[in-house]
């Protein structure tokens, strides 16, 4: 494999695009310290979570090595960009996603949570940057502060772990995260793509009402479940079950939309 650039760094690892012999580009992820055996032990654990979730929503693990002194894996290359990249290109010419594609991407991330949850798995760090795009399907990566928990348990971490504006009261406060943990980050997003703020006021009363109770300051306030996120979303009646992301693509708006506002619309999601 060719290295190209680098396309990112963060507290754990330093990830690099490559062109393998087969003509196609992987991401490669590696231990930005090796020699911190707790940077090490993190990063095997995010090897371990993304081994064991095999989902359509969810990253992939194409390849990996953990048994040296210098971890990597490989993954797919997305270059679509991630969801933070969609929100700054719609919020800077005036766009907002509307109630339909705002709940499409949440269906999705909601969908893969589920999954992820039940097979006992938090992420603990969702935020527009860790939802990555392969063509128009979400793709959540990023499982660095990922944690394995036993059903129905809590898991304690060090205090502040995670994204401060994204992070659960319970999680940023006490260390402490479990499923609703995630739904109140992903509330918090939903929030973000409806208004343009993460601290935005969700006019529509229906949704606002589901993002509310996704984002309440009390865990046994929230919904309990990802599950019920899925029926909440599906009880409005919006997203197209057999194809959610139709409505995400196509899903954004501006106050006084024109003929001339469409258009460009349409040029920016390449239509």
């Amino acid at each position: 494999m060719q290295r190209i650039r680098t396309l990112g760094q963060g507290g754990l690892g330093v990830v690099d695009l490559y062109l393998n012999t087969d003509g196609r580009y992987y991401a490669v992820k590696k231990v930005l310290q090796p020699w911190a055996q707790d940077h090490v032990r993190r990063f095997i654990r995010e090897v371990k979570i993304m081994a064991g979730l095999e989902h359509p929503n969810i990253i992939k693990l194409v390849n990996h090595d953990v048994s040296g002194h210098n971890p990597w894996y490989v993954m797919p290359y997305y270059p679509d960009g991630s969801l933070r990249d969609r929100i700054r290109q719609y919020n800077s010419n005036g766009f907002g996603f509307t109630r339909e594609g705002a709940s499409a991407i949440v269906y999705h991330l909601a969908s893969a949570l589920s999954f992820a949850h039940k097979r006992g798995v938090l992420h603990r760090d969702l935020k527009p940057e860790n939802v990555l795009f392969a063509g128009k399907e979400p793709v959540l990566a990023d499982w660095g502060i990922g944690k394995f928990i036993h059903h129905e348990s809590h898991t304690r971490i060090a205090y502040g772990i995670g994204t401060p504006i994204y992070c659960a009261p319970e999680q940023l406060q006490f260390g402490q995260a479990d499923a609703r943990s995630d739904i109140y980050s992903l509330g918090i997003i939903y929030r973000e793509l409806l208004t343009g703020s993460a601290s935005g006021t969700v006019l529509d009363p229906r949704v606002r009402a589901i993002v509310n109770r996704m984002t309440a300051a009390q865990p046994q306030d929230r919904y309990q479940s990802m599950d019920e996120i899925i029926w909440a979303v599906r009880s409005l009646n919006v997203v197209n079950e057999k194809d959610p992301m139709q409505d995400f693509w196509k899903g954004v708006a501006v106050v006084g939309l024109s003929v001339a506002g469409v258009y460009l619309i349409s040029k920016l999601l390449g239509g």
